[in-house]
């Protein structure tokens, strides 16, 4: 397997945070590379941060026919650290 990953963040504000994802798995013996597409959000309270992450997935493992080919999947966090 070959990965290919780009991801970038920006502080927009003093507390919110943005970032993006793109990876690529490129699985040798596959109908077609993995993509996986990312955005995420993450909210500063201060001693508690909330983040939101949303992820698209085309060709899980390589897989372009299935039922289960691609998928979305969202999230929310909480979390602190002391």
């Amino acid at each position: 397997m070959k990965n290919t990953m780009y991801s970038a963040t920006f502080a927009a504000t003093k507390d919110i945070t943005l970032g993006v994802v793109y990876n690529k798995n490129d699985i040798s013996g596959t109908a077609a590379d993995e993509k996986i597409k990312a955005v995420q959000v993450g909210y500063n309270l201060g001693p508690v941060v909330v983040t939101a992450e949303y992820a698209d997935v085309e060709n899980i493992d390589g897989v372009t026919t299935a039922n289960i080919s691609s998928g979305q999947q969202g999230s929310i966090r909480l979390s602190t650290k002391f």
